[in-house]
């Protein structure tokens, strides 16, 4: 259950989706209610854009890893072996608590270190052998911190690569939003349904309107509301409370080498190629 301090805000929402709902009683459509609702909804965010409001938004992350690459190689090598570690995998759920700090445009997204519900190290069994498989994973744990600046869409985030530190500097991406008219209620909170898509990869997120934050979890953010909900790729964020603060200082991450995404990504996926290789030997 969500917990949160926006009394002011989510009983305003109450009062006046139950004025609307006691108004109209049946003479609406199940359709022509959820529309009327998400006009008052929109019309109490409106009164509340005004004034500087800070957040503290709290997400529960989950993330599928994706080892198909490890997987066909194994499969070369061994079918069988493949197909049980394929099985196993599908119970392995990385968790993770990120905590998104929120005031008048810019914020700051943190999370705490990971823990699968599998180990990593996975026993497997096949008629001719038996092996310890390592899923590999370059570390990048540490104190991962992302600061987003949403006036000017970009970004810094401080990050550690198997104990080297980096500073990403760049554009935010933009996402082409779909907003659809679907409602469902998340905790206390009115949410509509909106999709986009990013490197082939379909988004799917619930943002409450009544909170005047076009902000959310990670690198997500530029809907009419706070995201509460997202699914994409492999990876889902839910929202675990809300809270209104008074107004806060974001600082800024510092210190590392200094790159832009595409130079991270290079030396990401160079350090993660040698892992694999150190692992084939």
């Amino acid at each position: 259950m969500i917990e949160t301090e926006l009394h002011d805000i989510s009983g305003k929402i109450s009062y006046l989706t139950g004025d609307v709902c006691e108004s109209v009683g049946s003479n609406l459509k199940p359709d022509e209610m959820k529309k009327l609702i998400s006009v008052a909804v929109f019309a109490l965010m409106i009164k509340t854009l005004g004034f500087s409001q800070s957040y503290i938004i709290t997400y529960e992350k989950r993330v599928r890893p994706d080892v198909s690459g490890q997987l066909d190689e194994i499969k070369e090598k061994d079918p069988a072996l493949a197909e049980q570690l394929k099985d196993q995998l599908e119970a392995r759920v990385i968790l993770k608590i990120g905590e998104l700090v929120h005031n008048d445009g810019v914020s700051s997204y943190q999370e705490n270190e990971s823990k699968e519900t599998e180990d990593k190290n996975l026993n497997l069994k096949s008629q001719q052998t038996t092996k310890n498989i390592n899923v590999v994973s370059v570390n990048t744990t540490g104190e991962s911190l992302l600061f987003k600046d949403l006036k000017d869409t970009s970004f810094l985030k401080s990050t550690e690569i198997m104990g080297k530190k980096f500073l990403i500097k760049d554009e935010l991406r933009k996402y082409d939003w779909n907003l659809i008219d679907e409602m469902k209620i998340i905790g206390n909170f009115v949410c509509m349904k909106a999709t986009a898509s990013y490197d082939d990869r379909e988004i799917t997120a619930w943002y409450a309107p009544s909170i005047p934050v076009n902000d959310g979890p990670d690198e997500y953010y530029g809907l009419p509301g706070l995201i509460m909900e997202l699914t994409g790729g492999n990876t889902t964020f839910n929202v675990l409370s809300v809270k209104e603060t008074p107004e806060l200082s974001i600082e800024k991450p510092s210190g590392g080498k200094e790159v832009n995404m595409e130079e991270y990504q290079k030396i990401r996926n160079t350090r993660m190629e040698a892992l694999r290789q150190q692992y084939r030997n």
